[in-house]
């Protein structure tokens, strides 16, 4: 199994799951798991559901609404959904990639991380005899779904409680098309058997060396291609981010290579795709084995400007284009292609031509190591102390050139090779922050801290003249640094590869030019836009040749 269910279910869990016995979950869609059987029991031993909410319930799964995927949602924390991935897809999404599915005439429907069964019902209620499989991890999700297919009187069902990762489907004779939203799981919480299976079938489907930092939706991409044969087809959303980044190389060449990527269907950043996750939204279509010599992708204003989907929406790119390029998102159609004619006497070159990259200091616990001058004073550590850029507001405020002041805050910057036992002072603030407090465990225990030796000091990187934001709903924002002040990882140090340059024309240039930048970085929900360092460099600016040419 890729991920850990809870293993206790809520007084609330359980009001939901009698729901969904009272209509009808326990005798539909085949044998229920060991963990389904577990939640039965206990719903079957609460007060039935009263008449009224049985008939609201029913008329609502009829009319395509999902009245128990709202009530589980409602019944779990914020953090339990999170951690099981749980964000339910919209109507607005679900039901134009149903419709382009069945278009395609599947003999059977796979839905491989159903939930509440939204993508399912809605196969069910509009081509009721197609032969459904949906699976989940989630056994509370699968009872859900038994209910929402019952209600719907749904033929030829199986719902099946494991991980996708792990399934087997029986052979069919017809073709069968997969579609859903893959749980939105992060690597971190994907345990060590999962990994081990995801680089075993990356491997054995052609794409060797697969990073492990792919998210869960990564995983579903691979499953679907480990499962599929040839003519089968699918319809995934999932959040954008495998377009450009790291991971993606590999979800990127599984698309060309096997999974046979037809369409892609980017919804717009400003767009509101999910409720609980800051992702922006994209649909991927594809065929087993295909290879089509031009693949259609665009960009969709809102989820309401979806319909309908189809592979001949969009712009047709040519697949070499999607071969040569690292970061596809910048092929969409809508804008992320600028053609910008380059002024005279200009040279078109990529940042990383005229600085090094490099991100701010990541402290690990920044209440601790990031004070007031006061604190500090009062604490006796000023003279351990340095002033640091704490927030992007301060940048983007600062006009170009970021200087010192009294109420700058300051960093603990302790050498590596420092001697605790020198200052009376020093030694009380680390043996404060070696001791846990308030049923937090101690400053020193952190992650961060615990992998740094020794715990208290905090990198040192070269300080950097000219800095850089790199996070927000706006351009990044350079500034001069005149002062030589230290960053924490709230933007990224710019160092110039040339002691000739003019930094403060630089400057000015960059910031005239950070507009154009935009779409180049990792792009969430509602505009937030993230440049890593080596994304950063790779952006294409147009400088003056007389600039350039004082290079070392």
């Amino acid at each position: 199994m890729t991920i850990k269910m809870p293993r206790s279910v809520s007084g609330a869990e359980i009001k939901v799951a009698r729901l969904a016995l009272d209509l009808g979950a326990k005798g539909f869609g085949g044998p229920l798991s060991p963990a389904e059987e577990l939640i039965v029991s206990a719903a079957a031993a609460v007060r039935q559901s009263d008449p009224a909410s049985l008939e609201t319930s029913r008329a609502l799964l009829v009319a395509g609404e999902d009245p128990l995927g709202e009530l589980l949602l409602a019944a779990r924390s914020r953090r339990a959904r999170r951690d099981a991935g749980a964000v339910y897809t919209p109507r607005e999404l679900v039901t134009p990639m149903v419709k382009w599915l069945l278009g395609k005439k599947p003999g059977r429907v796979v839905d491989p991380g159903c939930g509440s069964g939204r993508y399912a019902a809605t196969v069910a209620r509009l081509a009721p005899r197609v032969e459904l499989v949906a699976i989940d991890v989630d056994p509370l999700a699968t009872l859900i779904t038994r209910a929402a297919l019952a209600v719907l009187n749904a033929s030829a069902v199986t719902v099946v409680n494991t991980d996708f990762t792990g399934t087997e489907l029986p052979d069919f004779a017809g073709r069968t098309g997969f579609v859903g939203n893959p749980p939105y799981v992060r690597h971190h919480r994907i345990n060590a058997s999962g990994k081990k299976w995801l680089v075993q079938v990356a491997d054995d489907l052609g794409h060797p060396g697969i990073s492990t930092r792919a998210g869960l939706h990564a995983y579903f991409f691979f499953a679907t291609a480990k499962l599929a044969r040839p003519g089968d087809f699918g319809c995934f959303l999932t959040a954008s981010e495998w377009l450009d980044v790291g991971y993606g190389k590999w979800v990127r060449s599984l698309m060309l290579n096997g999974l046979g990527a037809t369409s892609l269907h980017l919804i717009d950043r400003q767009a509101v795709t999910f409720r609980a996750v800051d992702s922006t939204g994209l649909i991927t279509c594809f065929e087993i084995g295909a290879t089509p010599s031009r693949i259609q992708f665009r960009e969709v204003p809102s989820i309401g400007e979806l319909q309908p989907l189809g592979d001949s929406r969009g712009d047709a790119v040519d697949r070499g284009r999607f071969e040569n390029q690292e970061r596809w998102s910048v092929l969409a159609a809508g804008g992320l292609t600028r053609a910008r004619t380059l002024p005279a006497g200009h040279r078109s070159v990529r940042l990383g031509e005229l600085f090094r990259v490099r991100r701010g200091i990541a402290t690990g616990a920044n209440s601790y190591f990031v004070m007031t001058r006061s604190r500090a004073k009062d604490l006796g550590l000023l003279r351990w102390c340095t002033p640091v850029i704490t927030g992007a507001t301060e940048i983007f405020h600062a006009g170009g050139e970021i200087r010192v002041t009294d109420d700058r805050r300051l960093l603990l910057a302790l050498p590596p090779n420092f001697d605790r036992y020198s200052s009376i002072a020093v030694l009380r603030y680390l043996i404060a922050g070696e001791s846990a407090k308030g049923g937090l465990p101690a400053v020193s225990q952190r992650f961060l801290c615990q992998s740094r030796e020794p715990w208290w000091s905090v990198e040192r990187p070269e300080r950097a003249p000219l800095l850089v934001t790199y996070m927000a709903r706006r351009p990044p924002a350079f500034v001069l640094n005149p002062d030589s002040m230290a960053l924490l990882n709230i933007g990224h140090h710019l160092y110039p590869r040339s002691k000739y340059f003019d930094l403060q024309r630089l400057v000015v240039m960059l910031n005239q030019q950070a507009p154009d930048m935009a779409g180049f970085g990792r792009t969430y929900q509602g505009g937030l836009e993230k440049f890593e360092p080596r994304e950063l460099a790779a952006i294409e600016i147009h400088v003056p040749e007389e600039l350039l040419r004082g290079q070392a």
